[in-house]
């Protein structure tokens, strides 16, 4: 058996992760033990937000989700993100010995910790001195999304994160200028997804429609959003998914005003792909800014690896295709929805096969791997 374990630090609910298919990819690609330490439950935010599942799940212990794939929902005082120095050595005291009940010989074990958040390889490097870390850089975490401005505290994790990790992984090409230094660590992997499962039942498409999918939240340029939505009521805008607070008003406002939109609700990662089906075109009409420009949105993957094609604002994350379109103005917008809408995503083509093989999570879990 490997004296290799993985250990991966989400930044997201593992149930609904977006990296949680490349996780069970890194798992089936390898003889190592992987381990995900899941979103942490702790007695202030756990309790303030009401995650109680999460001091249910501490309580009740590992997963094994495969079989060698194994969930830990470790449990702190405060969430190592919003602890000082102090407190923190005293949360890494509790997940040493979480991990060592979970993970038996986990601290003489050839480990590798891949994390995404900066703060985490100078926490776990505390009670693993002898692991080796990854970081997989997803967005322009030095700026915030909706304002484009410099975050400081971010900022200096992520550079002590890229000093300190034997390898970066980033999600685009543009997110190379602001770790030019590191750069003889620094690999371009992208975002992926899975080709879905389905049930053999076709889903039919809503009519004349546009969905948008995926988190809803202040990254949405809602100026641009609803001039497309205003000009075009001969539309169907479907919008699927959590909507977050400070976007919510908003957000009340579209559905109350215009009859062509409408909500659909928040679903599971396992329902969002029948939901692509479900629209002739979906659309990223994103803040276009330095961080949004860098950015590579899942959703538009797996709009493609589900059969329909995008609308999005200009990133570098992805190129203009047969079924990518970069618009800047609802105008555009408007003009590319109905180049797409006039043909049938082609899922034969040389080019979406190509697109779909360097996509796919388990390309990217063998790039993983092979640094690992």
């Amino acid at each position: 058996m490997s004296n290799r374990v993985h250990l991966i630090v989400a930044p997201q609910e593992f149930s609904k992760a977006n990296h949680r298919d490349l996780w069970h990819e890194l798992a089936r690609n390898s003889d190592a033990t992987t381990v995900v330490l899941n979103i942490g439950a702790d007695l202030v935010v756990s309790l303030i937000k009401r995650r109680l599942f999460r001091i249910r799940d501490s309580i009740r212990g590992p997963i094994q989700m495969a079989p060698n794939l194994i969930v830990v929902r470790p449990f702190f005082l405060v969430r190592p993100e919003i602890s000082g120095s102090a407190l923190n050595r005293f949360n890494m005291m509790l997940l040493r010995a979480q991990l060592r009940r979970a993970i038996p010989g986990i601290a003489e074990a050839d480990l590798r910790v891949l994390f995404y958040g900066g703060q985490w390889a100078r926490l776990l490097r505390t009670i693993f001195p002898r692991a080796r870390f990854f970081y997989y850089v997803l967005d322009e975490v030095t700026r915030t999304a909706s304002s484009d401005v410099i975050h400081a505290q971010r900022s200096q994790n992520d550079f002590i994160a890229c000093r300190d990790s034997e390898h970066i992984f980033l999600m685009t090409e543009s997110l190379r200028a602001h770790r030019i230094q590191f750069n003889e660590k620094l690999t371009v992997v992208g975002n992926g997804a899975s080709i879905p499962q389905t049930s053999g039942a076709h889903t039919a498409r809503f009519e004349r429609s546009v969905g948008l999918i995926g988190n809803l939240r202040d990254w949405i340029d809602t100026d641009l959003l609803e001039h497309l939505v205003s000009i075009r009521p001969d539309l169907n805008f479907g919008l699927v998914g959590n909507i977050e607070n400070n976007i919510s008003g908003f957000i009340s406002r579209l559905l109350t005003q215009y009859s062509n939109v409408q909500y659909h609700g928040a679903v599971t990662k396992t329902e969002v792909s029948e939901w692509y089906r479900r629209f002739e075109v979906c659309i990223v009409p994103y803040k276009q800014n330095t961080f949004i420009q860098a950015s590579r949105p899942i959703k538009i993957v797996e709009s493609i690896f589900a059969g329909t094609p995008v609308v999005t604002v200009p990133i570098s994350g992805y190129i203009e295709s047969e079924f990518i379109r970069f618009a800047r103005t609802a105008t555009e917008f408007s003009f590319h929805i109905d180049e797409l809408r006039s043909r049938e995503l082609n899922q034969h083509s040389e080019a979406y096969r190509s697109f779909v093989e360097h996509n796919s999570w388990s390309r990217i879990a063998k790039t993983l791997l092979h640094a690992f």
